[in-house]
């Protein structure tokens, strides 16, 4: 039963991001907004036990797989999320906010309420991403994968240890916006316009 509600979770989800393919304008704006309402709904709805208070639990250990990424990415593997055009600012608070913030929220909100192992919950943020590769937004890494079970681990350690989302959210936001301001000036980003507002990291 609560494997079954998580997939209707998750399911909701994906439907969300992929309705923005029926739409003109910025799907990426339409795509956050439904994305951060619906995580909201969800919280208040179950009645998700956790809270935001202000916890730094797991934030050091964020930091170090982080700079791991940072400085051996290239050489371990990573992919990146691939952009098209200049990253505006509008695109770094969507993406490097208002998502993380959203995500966290049924993750290791929702998710984690409903299925308090912080394995299983890391190996579920995980292979959801890989609907990045499937998109071909980036290339299938190893690296990728394992990058995101050790964060989604440390932020649902965070979680069940302090029973706030406070240091997975500011971590997950340091995460997607420091990623998006190095890739802002990688080889990804060029002057062809393309529609971008598809992509989201994660």
């Amino acid at each position: 039963m609560v494997l079954l509600i998580i997939l209707i979770i998750l399911s909701g989800m994906l439907i969300l991001q992929n309705l923005s393919k029926l739409l003109r304008g910025n799907k990426l704006l339409f795509v956050t907004l439904c994305q951060l309402s619906y995580s909201i709904i969800l919280f208040i709805f179950l009645r998700v036990p956790y809270t935001f208070k202000v916890q730094f639990k797991g934030f050091v250990p964020f930091l170090f797989a982080f700079a791991l990424m940072v400085f051996l990415g290239r050489f371990l593997g990573a992919e990146q999320i691939r952009f098209y055009k200049k990253i505006s600012s509008t695109e770094i608070i969507l993406i490097g906010i208002l998502l993380p913030i959203s995500e966290e929220i049924i993750f290791r909100g929702v998710i984690l309420s409903f299925l308090p192992n912080i394995f299983l919950n890391a190996l579920i943020f995980s292979c959801i991403h890989l609907v990045n590769a499937i998109s071909k937004m980036e290339r299938l890494s190893l690296f990728n994968f394992v990058y995101r079970f050790i964060v989604g681990y440390i932020f649902a350690y965070s979680v069940m240890n302090t029973q706030s989302l406070f240091c997975g959210i500011i971590s997950h936001i340091m995460n997607n916006s420091a990623g998006l301001l190095l890739l802002s000036r990688s080889e990804h980003v060029t002057k062809e316009s393309t529609d971008t507002t598809e992509h989201k990291d994660s």
